[in-house]
């Protein structure tokens, strides 16, 4: 399990999550060798995770990251050996659709806004999060250079999407404040760029980042 996710960690977005899942996994497969693995204990393992009331999406994943890594030594390490997670991972029920309402967002806005010191960046957060439909981590990683009030957009290269596909998102007049709100460049960047030594390793900060108290 350990050389499938160092393996994989530089190339997988879901990198994180294959660790928790792998967490779970040694939880109760800890101390079975992989040559002695077999479907009964596949299945043993969805009847324990079920029975600590675990959602079978969550299961899914888990016996995936599984089959996953024994691929894997079959793969790169040419074991000689069965996977018997495949085909064995429980049906996975119909994903809940459900959109926040505008009551709903306003409420959060307005908690947000309660907060001491999270109230200088999060509301603003909040509202180009809502209307922008962007990711946690399409918005934290989200910097300047990538950003185009003018044109009223801004671009996320593939290294920052979930599918890995470059994208422009267009800002409508909310989203515009929003980040228009978090605008602000340090004196000492500013006084850099006006005697002309500003240079690449002096970075412009990520959206979100702008101090309190400033104008």
């Amino acid at each position: 399990m350990g050389a499938y996710l160092n393996a994989t960690q530089q190339e997988k977005r879901s990198a994180e999550r294959d660790r928790r899942s792998v967490a779970a996994l040694r939880g109760y497969f800890a101390g079975m060798c992989l040559n002695t693995m077999r479907a009964k204990d596949v299945r043993g393992y969805t009847a324990w995770r079920q029975e600590r009331r675990i959602k079978g999406a969550t299961i899914y994943r888990e016996l995936s990251v599984l089959s996953a890594a024994i691929n894997y030594a079959i793969r790169e390490r040419e074991w000689e050996i069965p996977n018997p997670a495949t085909g064995r991972k429980p049906k996975q029920g119909e994903s809940r659709i459900r959109w926040i309402s505008r009551s709903q967002a306003e409420a959060l806005i307005r908690a947000a806004e309660g907060l001491p010191r999270a109230s200088v960046y999060l509301p603003d957060f909040i509202r180009l999060a809502l209307h922008t439909g962007c990711r946690r981590g399409e918005l934290l990683g989200l910097e300047w250079s990538r950003v185009d009030l003018k044109e009223g957009l801004f671009y996320l290269e593939g290294m920052h999407t979930k599918s890995g596909k470059r994208r422009s998102v267009p800002l409508n007049q909310v989203a515009r404040t929003a980040l228009s709100n978090r605008a602000w460049i340090s004196p000492d960047l500013d006084q850099q760029r006006k005697n002309g030594t500003s240079s690449r390793n002096c970075q412009e900060p990520a959206i979100g980042t702008r101090p309190a108290n400033k104008n």
